[in-house]
């Protein structure tokens, strides 16, 4: 906070400075330690992650396509991908792809 205050001085502020409360899409707020007096900050990708899955429920239904319900594994029984013969993406879908896969590393991250 004292930066905060130095910067004030010198600049003016749209609002007062307060503790931040999300940051790249996650929320953010302090947390103790059990066993320590200090406080640190937390940060909960869940909101991020729900608003990440709204969005590829809305490109999947722009293909008449829906999310399934909780699969027991992320791939069908005697999947074998080395026989796999799908088409290849074009570039839209591919760059959404990439950008999936994006959004998976942000949060496992």
């Amino acid at each position: 906070m004292s930066i905060m205050t130095t910067i004030q001085k010198a600049y003016r502020l749209k609002e007062a400075p307060t503790s931040p409360k999300d940051y790249l899409g996650a929320k953010i707020k302090k947390w103790t330690i059990p066993n320590e007096t200090r406080q640190v900050w937390s940060m909960n990708c869940m909101q991020y992650l729900k608003e990440a899955v709204k969005n590829v429920e809305n490109e999947l239904l722009k293909s008449n396509y829906t999310l399934r319900g909780k699969p027991m594994t992320s791939m069908q029984p005697g999947y074998r991908p080395e026989l796999d013969v799908s088409p290849v993406l074009g570039p839209e879908h591919a760059n959404y792809f990439q950008s999936l896969i994006g959004l998976l590393r942000w949060a496992v991250e």
